[in-house]
């Protein structure tokens, strides 16, 4: 993912950074993650471009990340330097 991407992230639906299957992704990611619901036309979208191995591993990567995050945000878990630079402009991040 670009820096110019990862500055539109939280707007993606508006953007015109990312293309069809970037937006299958994000849509799939955002509704996974939001409502633990993905409908059939999120899945419609997804299957386009990715193989039902591919949306399976996909699943995990966006369970994992959110399992991940909630750890880390219950613990409050410290950020190396390295990482908290890299986040500081982002305008989604809320790690600090």
């Amino acid at each position: 993912m670009s820096d110019d991407e990862m500055m539109v992230l939280d707007q993606w639906d508006q953007s015109d950074q990312f293309d069809e299957k970037d937006r299958s992704v994000l849509a799939f990611t955002d509704s996974l993650t939001k409502t633990n619901n993905v409908s059939a036309r999120t899945y419609s979208q997804l299957e386009k471009h990715f193989t039902t191995p591919e949306i399976v591993k996909l699943s995990f990567t966006v369970g994992l990340a959110g399992m991940v995050n909630r750890v880390n945000a219950t613990f409050e878990t410290d950020l190396d330097e390295a990482t908290a630079d890299a986040t500081d402009a982002l305008p989604i991040c809320m790690i600090s």
